[in-house]
């Protein structure tokens, strides 16, 4: 990118009306347009793993045979998060099929029965 990349980026003005870097991250969570028509619907997929938990994952099909993309989103992220919505929202409009994966942990309350047989087993 060379100085001149840099030297755009060290002269960046947050607009008036959007001070401080904490507003400029919550702004978009909040009102930004996440999609332009309906919400995304998502087909949920369960994958069941070896020791009895599973991971969950978010579909949106696209045409048979295509590209997929796939969104790994951080641990407080979901499919419904802000940025999720907007991928599944450009997927759709490009004609890409697109995934969002749940991983363990992530729906601790979903598999809390799977990890108490999971502890219960290791006692005895």
């Amino acid at each position: 990118m060379g100085t001149t990349g840099c030297a755009i980026l060290m002269n960046y003005v947050a607009p008036l009306w959007l001070p401080g870097s904490h507003l400029q991250t919550i702004w978009p969570a909040l009102y930004a347009r996440r999609v332009f028509g309906a919400r995304p619907q998502y087909r949920r997929e369960r994958w069941p793993t070896p020791d009895a938990d599973f991971i969950d994952v978010d579909w949106l099909e696209g045409p048979q045979h295509n590209t997929l993309m796939v969104l790994f989103h951080g641990l407080e992220g979901s499919s419904r998060s802000h940025y999720a919505e907007a991928f599944a929202d450009h997927a759709q409009r490009s004609g890409v099929s697109y995934a969002v994966p749940h991983f363990r942990g992530w729906k601790m309350a979903q598999s809390a029965l799977s990890l108490v047989l999971r502890y219960l087993q290791v006692i005895r």
